[in-house]
């Protein structure tokens, strides 16, 4: 889920607690995200590589890729300066895949591409705009709150 690109931005505490608004969002997301996944995976039908028991779901493209990528595509949005290390976290939870041996490194490529198409796809529908919007003022408010606290707690 989009909460574990927190330690990617340095930020220990990002949980739905303190983003309501962003996490129910995030899970909408991800309801569609997977509803589009399934759909691309069913064209595809690519099997798992040989050992990985995953019979449920075709391989092509990495779920596990894709979300990842929309996470930190969205994220990257809101925290601009931070663009290098949430896709640095994206990379690294597909190719934990391929190195698990669950995918084929083209999956995870393919996951990624859907990922950025998918995030593109949401930032010019009018609805997400304006969902996505209530979002990140959420997150910058959380976010100067954050800074806030810990420049008073070095004092």
């Amino acid at each position: 889920a989009f909460l574990s690109y927190g330690d990617a931005m340095g930020y220990e505490l990002f949980n739905p607690r303190q983003l309501p608004i962003t996490a129910a969002l995030f899970e909408k997301i991800d309801n569609d995200i997977d509803i589009a996944i399934t759909d691309a995976k069913d064209i595809f039908k690519r099997s798992h590589p040989p050992g990985d028991n995953n019979t449920e779901s075709y391989s092509y493209p990495s779920g596990h890729s894709t979300r990842a990528f929309v996470w930190a595509t969205l994220l990257s949005n809101v925290f601009p300066e931070e663009k290098e290390a949430l896709i640095e976290k994206a990379r690294q939870k597909a190719w934990d895949k391929v190195i698990l041996g669950d995918h084929y490194p083209a999956d995870v490529y393919a996951g990624e591409i859907y990922g950025e198409y998918l995030t593109n796809m949401l930032l010019e529908n009018p609805d997400f705009q304006q969902e996505w919007s209530k979002a990140c003022q959420e997150i910058n408010n959380w976010k100067h709150q954050s800074i806030f606290s810990d420049i008073w707690n070095e004092v």
